[in-house]
C-alpha cells in the first residue's frame, strides 16, 4: 500500500469514527425531533460525498475535485454538532452549520479539475466562506429570532449571547442576508453561463445544483426547499459517476500514476 492509499484509508477511517460520533450526538439530544430519521439522511448524504469523492481522488490523484467532494461530506457532518445540550457545542455547530453549502458552491465551480476558473472566483468564494461563518453571529450574539425559537424551544442559550437586543440582531441578520443573496446570485450567474455552454449530459448534473440553489435563495416553501436539497446531496455524487462513466469527463478519468 502506497502513501496515497495508506491516506485515503485514513480519511475513510476517519469518516466512519465522525459518522459514528454524529450519530451518537444526535441519538443523545433532548431537543432534535426524529433523530432517527435525521442519523439516517446525515449518514447517507455525508458518506455519499466521502466515498465517492475518494474513489475519483484515487482514480486522479492530481485531481483535487475529489478531495473537495470528500470536504462536503466532511463539512455536512457539522451541523450535527448542533443536536448538543451543551451551550458551547451547540454554538460551535451553529458557527459551523452553513459550511457545506460553500464547499459544495465551491465544488461545483472547480468542476472539472478541481481547480478554479479565475482569480476572482476564488475571491467569492472566500466571501461565502466568511460569510457562512459570521452569517450566524447576530443571532447568537443578541439572541435567536421568534422562528428560530419556535422551530426549537428545547435548544441551548448561545454561548456568545451578550443581550436579548432583537433590533441590533435584526439589522445585522438583514446587512447578512443582502450580501448573501448577492453572493449566490453571483454563484447562480455563473453556473447558469456554465450550464449553457456544457455539453447535455453536464447540463444534466449542474441542472440538479441549480434549481436547489434557487429554491434556496427565493426562500420558498422551507420543506419542499431541504427535501430538494437533501435529494441533490444525495444524488450529486451519483449523477457525476454517471457522466464520468458514459462521456469520460476528466474528473473521473482513469487512474493515473499515484506519484504525479
Amino acid at each position: 500500500m502506497n502513501s496515497l492509499n495508506r491516506a485515503l484509508a485514513a480519511i475513510a477511517f476517519a469518516a466512519v469514527v465522525a459518522g459514528a460520533a454524529a450519530a451518537a450526538l444526535i441519538a443523545s439530544s433532548d431537543h432534535t425531533p426524529k433523530p432517527g430519521a435525521g442519523i439516517a439522511v446525515g449518514l447517507v448524504i455525508s458518506w455519499s460525498f466521502i466515498g465517492t469523492g475518494l474513489y475519483a481522488w484515487w482514480r486522479r490523484p492530481a485531481n483535487r475535485f475529489g478531495a473537495l467532494m470528500t470536504a462536503v461530506g466532511f463539512t455536512f457532518m457539522l451541523g450535527a454538532l448542533t443536536a448538543s445540550d451543551n451551550a458551547f457545542v451547540f454554538t460551535v455547530g451553529v458557527l459551523a452549520s452553513s459550511l457545506y453549502f460553500v464547499v459544495f458552491a465551491h465544488m461545483v465551480l472547480a468542476y472539472p479539475d478541481g481547480r478554479l476558473e479565475r482569480r476572482w472566483h476564488a475571491r467569492l468564494l472566500a466571501g461565502g466562506y466568511a460569510l457562512a461563518v459570521i452569517g450566524p453571529l447576530p443571532q447568537l450574539l443578541w439572541g435567536f429570532t421568534e422562528r428560530m425559537t419556535d422551530s426549537c424551544p428545547d435548544c441551548p442559550e448561545s454561548a456568545l449571547l451578550i443581550e436579548r437586543n432583537d433590533s441590533l440582531r435584526d439589522v445585522f441578520n438583514g446587512v447578512t442576508s443582502i450580501i448573501g443573496v448577492a453572493l449566490v446570485v453571483t454563484v447562480l450567474v455563473i453556473l447558469v453561463r456554465r450550464w449553457r455552454a456544457a455539453t447535455p449530459a453536464l447540463r444534466r448534473a449542474l441542472g440538479f445544483v441549480l434549481l436547489a440553489s434557487a429554491l434556496k435563495l427565493l426562500n420558498l416553501s422551507t420543506k419542499f426547499t431541504l427535501i430538494v436539497l437533501g435529494m441533490v446531496l444525495f444524488l450529486a455524487p451519483l449523477v457525476w459517476m454517471v457522466v464520468r462513466r458514459h462521456h469520460g469527463f476528466p474528473a473521473f478519468a482513469e487512474r493515473g500514476s499515484h506519484s504525479e
